[in-house]
């Protein structure tokens, strides 16, 4: 089941011991130096309702939060799936499955839709927390699931696309699509877009599949010329704002495609992680070296960049109202105002952020932290 991730991590490490010849130092995190700040951070809730993690020594998981109207729905590895009110953090409902949990949450039409390590899609009825169904998938699904227009759509681990009907857990197609034989982390949520689900690959393609059919409606490659190092090979995920679908690509590169148009509007190229945030009218990436940077989401022109972060290991970006939030290895959450990059505020919440873990609704940021536990916050002018 685990096979390609076992090899992932034999060839990085074998590409590491063929590649050494000598000790060479990493470079030494940047400091965080002072700053006027200009915007306070305000937490409105926390909750640990979904803390624990699983007993098993396999770790690879991407369980995060889905938010609804009223609710964000969340999970811990460990098989909680629970309930908590957007307002105020209170638990509405508490579930505990019988399995460890790998892959979500999904949620849509009134149904939250997890994945165990089992390979189990199990659908819970998200106002009342009913068990609705059980359906056996027999491929590893790491990518949380999208439920969207009474459909559950599955990207599997060998880039293959699984639908369930939404209130039955019934089969209702399957799509095989060619995936890189060594791809790192996850794959991301499928995208909707009307009657599409849209995702992307490693080798830098973009396919849209019909969601009533199964059938491939359109295929983009948005890749370069530049080959990625296979051991960093990763699938980006998508954004889409207007008519354009943003994506950073795994050739190191901002691309923005016209979706009306069937075109590439503009490429911008950088040595960036998969990272992106959208703002009203920018873009907001971070580079491998973690500075953080800004595009013109018009013509992708780069408008500044903010070195404050370099080698601190910054994996995390949100666009929320006039600001832009970033986290790093050391457990902070850096504010930067979205016009300027500046820094603007600064917390420490002394808990390590997932991969993938913020969250963005209105002026409101939901962190989700390795530990399970989830905290809300807005951020306002000083």
């Amino acid at each position: 089941m685990y096979l390609r991730i076992i090899l992932t991590a034999l060839l990085s490490l074998t590409l590491a011991a063929c590649g050494k010849k000598s000790p060479i130092e990493p470079p030494k995190p940047t400091k965080l130096s002072d700053f006027d700040e200009t915007a306070q951070v305000e937490l409105l809730w926390d909750s640990d309702a979904a803390l624990g993690t699983s007993k098993s020594k396999f770790q690879f998981s991407t369980v995060l939060p889905a938010v609804t109207r009223s609710q964000i729905i969340a999970a811990s590895e460990n098989g909680t799936v629970v309930a908590l009110n957007k307002d105020t953090g209170k638990v509405n409902w508490q579930i505990d499955l019988d399995h460890s949990i790998l892959a979500g949450v999904g949620e849509g039409d009134g149904v939250s839709v997890v994945v165990t390590r089992a390979g189990k899609a199990i659908g819970i009825d998200s106002r009342t927390s009913d068990l609705l169904w059980e359906q056996p998938i027999t491929q590893t699904v790491f990518a949380p699931p999208l439920v969207y227009r009474g459909n559950v759509v599955l990207r599997t681990i060998d880039g293959d696309i699984v639908c369930l009907d939404a209130l039955t857990g019934e089969f209702l197609w399957d799509a095989i699509f060619d995936q890189p034989p060594f791809v790192v982390h996850g794959s991301p949520r499928p995208l909707a877009l009307e009657n599409l689900a849209l995702f992307g690959n490693a080798e830098g393609r973009i396919i849209a599949v019909d969601l009533i059919t199964g059938f491939e409606s359109w295929q983009v490659y948005l890749g370069s010329e530049r080959l990625a190092d296979v051991s960093q090979q990763a699938e980006a995920p998508l954004h889409i704002a207007g008519d354009h679908l943003y994506v950073a690509d795994s050739r190191h590169a901002v691309v923005a495609y016209s979706l009306s148009r069937g075109q590439l509007e503009w490429r911008h190229d950088r040595d960036v992680t998969r990272k992106l945030a959208v703002g009203r009218t920018l873009l907001f990436g971070i580079q491998r070296n973690g500075t953080v940077f800004s595009l013109s989401r018009l013509n992708g022109q780069p408008l500044w960049n903010q070195t404050a972060f370099l080698y601190r290991t910054v994996s995390n970006i949100a666009s929320v109202g006039n600001y832009v939030v970033v986290d790093d290895g050391d457990g902070y959450l850096h504010v930067l105002e979205a016009a300027t990059g500046n820094i603007a505020a600064r917390i420490r919440p002394k808990k390590r952020v997932r991969f993938d873990g913020f969250i963005v609704e209105g002026d409101r940021l939901y962190v989700a932290y390795k530990s399970g536990s989830i905290d809300t916050y807005v951020i306002r002018p000083r």
